[in-house]
């Protein structure tokens, strides 16, 4: 008898630890699911009175007394520097974009940008895949930069460099018209 109340124990010890096994995975699937906070629209919030009192817009009387504070602000006021076209008609911070478009108008890739402080070197491939190149050079007075360009392996056409730099030069001049904000430099452009 004693080792049928053993064997007993042992199968009691069994169904205890399966059913307690059963029981903390039913437990951690509801609890996981149930931890999920529901969407905001869904969770039916309610507002405190002191925050029912809050407005969430504006009303029409509220933004006329905002637009005539700020008119009454704006009244005296002189801009410091209004957005305007490039003083001596170019900007130096125009130059990359300008030869993107530049590049596209005479149908050539820009291939290689090779930034210095004072200057840009554009590597570019012509549509019939010869090489090209322009130099861009801050020049420190009223003209701003200077451009050189050659196209060829021995720059031997002439007529597609001048193309070239008779493109950048339209399309920093494009630049420069467009009003812009004055930044620091342009003004020693």
């Amino acid at each position: 008898m004693k080792t049928d109340r053993k064997y007993m124990s042992i199968r009691h010890l069994r169904q205890f630890i399966s059913a307690g096994i059963t029981a903390l995975s039913v437990c951690i699937l509801l609890g996981s699911c149930a931890s999920t906070p529901p969407p905001a629209a869904a969770s039916d919030l309610r507002l405190t009175p002191e925050e029912q009192t809050r407005k969430l817009t504006l009303t029409a009387s509220d933004q006329r007394r905002i637009r005539k504070t700020l008119v009454e602000l704006a009244a005296g006021h002189i801009p410091v520097s209004p957005p305007g076209p490039a003083l001596l008609g170019v900007r130096w911070r125009d130059v990359p974009l300008a030869m993107f478009y530049a590049a596209a108008e005479v149908e050539m890739a820009i291939a290689r940008t090779v930034v210095q402080a004072d200057s840009y070197a554009f590597s570019l491939r012509t549509v019939d895949d010869r090489p090209g190149r322009i130099v861009v050079r801050r020049t420190g007075d009223d003209t701003v930069y200077e451009a050189r360009a050659s196209i060829g392996r021995f720059d031997d056409d002439i007529a597609a460099s001048e193309a070239l730099a008779a493109a950048f030069d339209r399309q920093m001049r494009a630049f420069g018209r467009k009003r812009q904000l004055a930044h620091d430099g342009d003004y020693v452009d």
